[in-house]
């Protein structure tokens, strides 16, 4: 099973909808790796728009490091929802964009 990147504005579900496509799939859950209150190093990350073509190692070093050796992974992160486009290129995840209906 390829990675799930799971992500959408704050507020929005995606903390429900990640942990329930994580308990369906037997997949391990990274919560909000990209949250600069718990991941001090991802500040300059939150909410930064990366367009594919972008060079940001330490950004892709973190979503690694968050992936670690697990083979099944749903990454939840509301906290890097402007760089899809760049996290779909360096890591080809099934991407699902959480909206909520006001």
């Amino acid at each position: 099973m390829p990675l799930i990147f799971l992500t959408g504005l704050p507020r929005t579900g995606t903390s429900w909808a990640s942990r329930v496509i994580a308990a369906a799939t037997g997949s391990q859950l990274a919560n909000e790796p990209y949250n600069y209150k718990y991941q001090p190093e991802s500040v300059a990350y939150h909410m930064k728009y990366l367009p594919a073509g972008s060079d940001a190692p330490p950004f892709l070093e973190i979503a690694r490091r968050a992936i670690g050796t697990e083979t099944r992974v749903v990454l939840k992160d509301v906290h890097c929802c402007l760089a899809v486009e760049y996290l779909w290129e360096q890591l080809r995840p099934l991407t699902i964009i959480i909206i909520r209906h006001p």
